[in-house]
């Protein structure tokens, strides 16, 4: 994991007897001299960069499934959370058919079985 800047501006020694200046949040570069570079995290003039979690996903946003077997799996058999998830569904910008369609048919056939 690299170093980066906690300041406003570092100046780092390279190791070939340079200087550069890096602001905040710029990365110390892996040619910046050893012991210069040990001097500054003593300092507190750079660190260690904090560790970046990914983005969580559709699902994790929502809280809801989003996989066609996990949408699926979680209407079953109940005719209402099937008519709300073809909702979802079909407004989306690329409604599934793996989706659409078999809730389409579960909730025709509940209408034909209530007639």
């Amino acid at each position: 994991m690299a170093d980066i800047v906690k300041v406003p501006l570092a100046i780092v020694k390279m190791a070939d007897g340079s200087r550069v200046h890096l602001y905040e949040g710029a990365a110390v570069p892996d040619t910046a001299d050893k012991e210069h570079v040990k001097t500054l995290r003593e300092s507190g003039a750079i660190g260690k960069a904090p560790k970046v979690e990914p983005a969580p996903g559709p699902e994790a946003q929502t809280g809801k499934p989003t996989t066609v077997d996990d949408i699926l799996a979680e209407v079953g058999d109940d005719v209402e959370k099937a008519k709300a998830a073809l909702e979802v569904e079909l407004v989306s910008e690329k409604p599934r058919k793996g989706v659409v369609e078999p809730l389409e048919k579960l909730i025709a056939d509940a209408e034909a079985a209530a007639q």
